[in-house]
């Protein structure tokens, strides 16, 4: 009893506990954004209050056999499920909290997130959303050279591109930052992979670098006015603001080439995608609109209208688009275009934009980043004095291979197009 009571007032447990918290909301739709196996294994990946939960979930007869396994061959009893079979210790709760079997695992996995924004006044923050502690920020530029245009982050660092040409590497446990890279021109977007780096330059060049070194290991001329790119698998998708249109190129060939370039009607300034689908938004001088598009080959969709102005942020989950542009709103939509709610708090443009399984995080040229609760559109948090100047790019540290598109998302629609001001 007592060491159940020290437990539970473990922070790394309230945590997990607050990470579970959201299995309850996200039950309806597991059969939906988790497709069992022929095994009947599910996987589930949720965000929630700073943490990555990573399930893969087991039918209750592959559990009971395994326990079984588990008490016959290694004398483990029911409810010990902190370490290997036979292990001494147990394993960290930032790796694998259990490993049951080789042909059948129980996988939970935590890691403690950082929020890192990259703003015009030259600096990049790193923010612990668990321990809400106020950030140090690294200087990448001055303002005079336009400032920090983009950034993406993994568990160890966050990599940032300015206008200056330059790209930067830093650590997020020593705050340390190397300069890794020069561009042919301004830096606009860059994606991050597991081994790789991809960066949009504003002159068209679209290049795959090399995480530890920063070098160049293929590139190809997408296309005049570059903006944002994403990455899945060995194609990269970007968005062209002069030749409205986007650019699909798989960097599996040697040289890379290009798979498709789908016209467009407006100035498309930022792309985003789900396992099924490619999202481009954009707009022109009084107008914002997003396209859906086909992953394959980038045949139009269906439009998703209600911005008043250009969309300059997208992300999107297994179930849900989110959008925040220079009307200063941030829109969630099904994925059918239909709005399901407008949030309203930043005073200027919105241009950046990231999420977890149940907020959704906003910066803007106000130089603000508004938290928001993603199931009633609720502004949770309004965190200012991080930044000098607008915020151009915000994103989360997590591992590469946790896409926001494997999310379990839960929006509540009963009260469809609710604008929450604060």
């Amino acid at each position: 009893q007592a060491a159940l009571l020290e437990l539970e007032q473990d922070p790394t447990v309230q945590r997990l506990a607050e990470a579970l918290g959201v299995l309850a909301q996200a039950q309806v739709a597991l059969s939906a954004a988790a497709p069992a196996d022929p095994d009947g294994v599910r996987t589930l990946k949720i965000q929630n209050m700073g943490t990555v939960l990573t399930m893969t979930v087991l039918p209750s007869t592959t559990i009971s056999q395994l326990l079984g396994k588990l008490r016959t061959e290694h004398g483990v009893t029911e409810g010990v499920w902190l370490s290997e079979p036979g292990a001494v210790d147990p394993l960290p709760l930032d790796t694998t909290v259990a490993s049951l079997h080789r042909e059948a695992e129980l996988v939970c996995r935590l890691s403690f997130l950082k929020l890192c924004s990259g703003s015009l006044d030259g600096t990049v923050c790193a923010r612990d959303l668990a321990a809400r502690t106020a950030p140090t920020p690294y200087v990448h530029s001055t303002a005079q050279n336009g400032g920090v245009q983009c950034v993406a982050a993994t568990t160890d660092y966050v990599f940032s591109g300015s206008l200056d040409h330059s790209v930067m590497r830093w650590s997020l446990q020593t705050g340390t930052g190397t300069k890794i890279h020069t561009a042919t021109a301004g830096v606009m977007s860059v994606w991050v992979t597991t081994e790789d780096l991809y960066i949009a330059s504003r002159d068209g060049w679209l290049e795959r670098l090399s995480q530890a070194t920063g070098q160049t290991v293929s590139k190809i001329n997408a296309g005049d006015g570059l903006q944002g790119v994403v990455v899945r698998e060995s194609r990269c998708y970007g968005a062209l603001y002069t030749d409205r249109s986007v650019v699909c190129c798989d960097f599996s060939l040697d040289p890379p080439e290009k798979v498709f370039t789908q016209q467009l009607d407006f100035s498309g300034f930022v792309v985003t995608l789900n396992r099924n689908w490619l999202f481009c938004g954009g707009g022109d001088f009084n107008s914002g609109a997003i396209q859906k598009l086909s992953l394959g080959d980038g045949q139009p969709v269906c439009r998703f209208e209600g911005h008043t102005k250009p969309v300059h942020a997208m992300c999107a989950s297994a179930t849900h688009l989110f959008s925040g542009a220079a009307d200063k709103t941030v829109r969630c939509w099904d994925l059918e275009g239909r709005c399901l709610r407008v949030c309203s708090s930043h005073t200027r443009e919105v241009y950046g934009l990231c999420i977890n399984s149940t907020e959704i995080y906003s910066g803007g040229m106000d130089g603000t980043i508004a938290v928001w609760q993603m199931s009633d559109g609720q502004l949770l948090e309004s965190i200012k004095g991080t930044h000098t100047r607008g915020i151009r790019s915000i994103c989360m540290s997590c591992d590469p291979s946790l896409h926001p598109y494997d999310l379990t998302t839960v929006v509540n629609e009963a009260v469809p197009n609710t604008c929450c001001i604060s």
